[in-house]
């Protein structure tokens, strides 16, 4: 089974919490191939291990003075977390202008961090991680594949010219591995994953609307059909994949699935289209 790049929603929008521990920092702060190297960012990470107050706004100095650190993952985190100097025209352009020189670091992981987040901060819009809708609001995550299985699991929208936390997934969806933008623009899926499951669903913020969890769903689907066992995880876990995923028309999701039962003893594999404007899912024995 292969498990991608690394729902449930919070902000503006609701939250589905599921509670894992997950790895320390010091995990984290490792190398491979004389590359930086991180499995997993926790949020005391990007808080530059000082966790504020729910109510202790962006801290733009932190960040500013952590470029100058000699820790990379300092300055990596630094850099990703300067983009949320967007909606301030001063520190907008501030922090423009100084994580540009990034741009041509050594350091591999920092130059294209500073390249994406000086192309957001320019408003150019141009990168393979940016998904602009048909309305022009802008979607993305933050720390773009920063491990082998993903990005940071938050969503960003920037729409008539002001950033907000869109989505913030919690429970195995600790990374966000893909985006998939429909043919008229107007949904995204979004695929998800944990390292040991994956996860798909779709937004669609010109209607307002999200989608239920398309792979588990799907998996449930075929245990009735077949008389397959299925058990509900309190870890939230579904042992799933799902690959080739693509949208075959403006409304339809299509993707190959490998869908496991009988606690991961059994593997069948089906190909599964996702109909949004009804939520009807149709599986096909692979």
């Amino acid at each position: 089974m292969k498990f991608g790049k690394g729902v449930f929603i919070s902000g503006v929008s609701a939250v589905l919490a599921l509670s894992l521990c997950f790895t320390a920092f010091g995990e984290v702060n490792t190398e491979k191939n004389n590359e930086m190297y991180m499995r997993y960012i926790t949020k005391e990470d990007t808080e530059l291990f000082s966790l504020p107050d729910d109510e202790v706004k962006f801290d733009e100095d932190k960040f500013f003075a952590a470029l100058n650190s000699q820790n990379d993952y300092e300055v990596y985190i630094a850099i990703n977390r300067l983009i949320e100097c967007y909606n301030d025209n001063e520190f907008k352009t501030k922090a423009l202008k100084a994580i540009e020189p990034f741009k041509a670091d050594r350091r591999e992981k920092i130059a294209k961090a500073a390249d994406f987040v000086c192309d957001i901060l320019s408003d150019e819009f141009k990168s393979e991680y940016v998904y602009i809708l048909n309305d022009g609001s802008v979607f993305f995550n933050t720390f773009c594949d920063y491990s082998d299985y993903g990005g940071y699991n938050k969503i960003w929208q920037i729409k008539d010219g002001k950033l907000k936390e869109y989505m913030a997934l919690s429970g195995p969806m600790i990374y966000i591995s893909d985006f998939y933008l429909s043919p008229d623009k107007e949904r995204l899926a979004v695929k998800t994953c944990s390292g040991r499951s994956e996860f798909l669903f779709i937004i669609s913020p010109l209607e307002g609307k999200l989608s239920c969890e398309i792979i588990s769903s799907a998996k449930n689907k075929i245990a009735f059909e077949n008389g397959y066992s299925t058990d509900v995880r309190i870890d939230g876990e579904n042992y799933c994949s799902a690959d080739e995923v693509k949208w075959t028309n403006d409304e339809i999701l299509e993707f190959n699935g490998s869908f496991t039962y009988n606690d991961v003893g059994k593997t069948v594999n089906y190909k599964v289209q996702y109909d949004f404007s009804n939520g009807n899912i149709t599986v096909n024995k692979a």
